[in-house]
């Protein structure tokens, strides 16, 4: 659980809407975890995932693809998978 992190950084999911009161919003922590929150709790904390659990997560549930990764990440380590010429673990890259 992660609390105070910054305010700027929060994505809302597409799927939200502030009218039905379901707002979940992600973002990328400097240590490069997804956190990921309710933007009306937000003094709740957020919970925080490796990447490529959000990624198993979000592609088991068909919801999409994690936020962009911080600066100096390639995005396919992001997304759980190596980058081009790095070798990742079976299956993954």
């Amino acid at each position: 659980m992660r609390h105070d992190l910054p305010t700027d950084r929060w994505r809302r999911s597409s799927r939200s809407s502030a009218a039905s009161g379901n707002c979940l919003e992600t973002q990328t922590t400097d240590d490069a975890l997804i956190a990921v929150g309710d933007s009306k709790a937000r003094d709740h904390g957020a919970l925080v995932f490796p990447p490529v659990a959000w990624t198993a997560f979000l592609s088991r549930t068909g919801i999409g693809i994690p936020p962009d990764p911080p600066s100096g990440l390639p995005r396919d380590h992001h997304r759980g998978r190596s980058a081009p010429g790095e070798r990742g673990p079976a299956g993954t890259g």
